[in-house]
């Protein structure tokens, strides 16, 4: 299975039940979920071309995600991944080529914040296992020898990795397979929709000419549906990685499920989560932990120099940072300003 780091809960759909006459052959949003990737799936579609076959697409969505889990798990035997980290040899293929290049790229511009070879440390601590330990001293620098983005290599036929390295694409797969969804249903004729893979929330198009509502949920909250803050986006999508979903507590201290690369240790910094909006779901998922790595400042720093992409930071004093390309509206209510900062 794909261990996503994000938090599955941590986002709340909050868009409108019902379409109005912009939808096609239903007057009800057309809904289902289903269990892969480790998490529940859930894929809406408001509005459609009349020529197109929407529950034939939903199932087609599902069986692209199987498709997906298949060559990314790294706990499926025969999926890319798994070989990789057995030294066994795999036929490159655009799909595994493109998701570990573009996680080199993203490591490589975060200074090692974000890093797929990361899995040594999150096998040891397990915190979404359900573990509630921490390791030893020893074990942590023994696993954090074996953690580099450098220690994977390319060559023209496959990529291989130096010893005891291994990889783990939960931090990145989900953003990945969700942009190649929204490909797929727009290609078929989708104009509306919500794909929802666990957290990670990629829209296609609007809500019948309004914006889709985002709503991102009060770190430690212990009521269900209290929320941060709404979030109005439109054709964009929405990551957000916290501390606060998938934790323990030992001696008084929290120990979460967001692991530093560097020390081995679950980050600590005064984040509560970063929330990333993007074009593509791909990047903003690594983006939302890199920059919950990063840290406050560094994490800013870097989301000001991507385009297309803006950022709500949520320290522990419960403060909101918004990066230049938004503001909040008279309400709770985050919008776009501008998400393309070369214009």
């Amino acid at each position: 299975m794909l261990k996503s780091k994000k938090t599955a809960a941590f986002i709340i759909i909050l868009a409108s039940i019902f379409c109005t006459t912009s939808c096609k052959k239903n007057e009800e949003i057309l809904s289902k979920n289903y269990f892969a990737l480790d998490t529940i799936i859930t894929i809406s579609i408001y509005s459609y071309s009349n020529d197109a076959d929407a529950e034939a697409i939903m199932d087609k969505c599902f069986d692209l995600c199987k498709h997906y889990e298949q060559i990314f798990s790294k706990t499926v035997k025969d999926s890319d991944i798994h070989k990789l980290n057995h030294n066994e040899k795999f036929e490159h293929n655009e799909f595994t080529d493109k998701i570990i290049n573009d996680s080199l790229d993203i490591s490589e511009a975060t200074e090692g914040a974000f890093d797929i070879t990361i899995s040594p440390l999150v096998d040891l601590w397990n915190i979404s296992g359900g573990n509630t330990s921490v390791p030893s001293k020893d074990k942590i620098n023994d696993c954090l020898k074996k953690v580099n983005y450098k220690n994977i290599i390319s060559d023209s036929d496959s990529f291989s990795l130096k010893k005891n390295t291994q990889v783990d694409l939960g931090g990145i797969a989900k953003g990945f397979i969700a942009d190649k969804l929204k490909n797929y249903m727009v290609s078929e004729g989708v104009t509306s929709a919500i794909i929802n893979l666990g957290g990670n929330v990629l829209t296609i198009g609007d809500n019948n000419g309004d914006d889709f509502t985002i709503g991102i949920k009060k770190p430690f909250s212990k009521k269900e549906n209290e929320y941060s803050a709404k979030i109005k986006i439109k054709d964009k999508s929405v990551v957000t990685s916290g501390s606060y979903e998938r934790y323990f507590k030992k001696d008084g201290k929290i120990y979460h499920h967001i692991l530093n690369p560097k020390t081995g240790y679950p980050v600590e910094n005064n984040l509560n989560s970063v929330t990333i909006i993007s074009e593509n779901s791909e990047y903003g998922d690594a983006y939302s932990t890199a920059c919950f790595v990063l840290g406050l400042d560094k994490g800013m720093k870097f989301i000001e120099q991507q385009n297309d992409t803006e950022a709500i930071f949520i320290t522990k004093d419960n403060k909101f940072h918004l990066t230049s390309g938004l503001k909040f509206d008279n309400g709770k209510n985050v919008i776009v300003k501008k998400i393309n900062k070369n214009n």
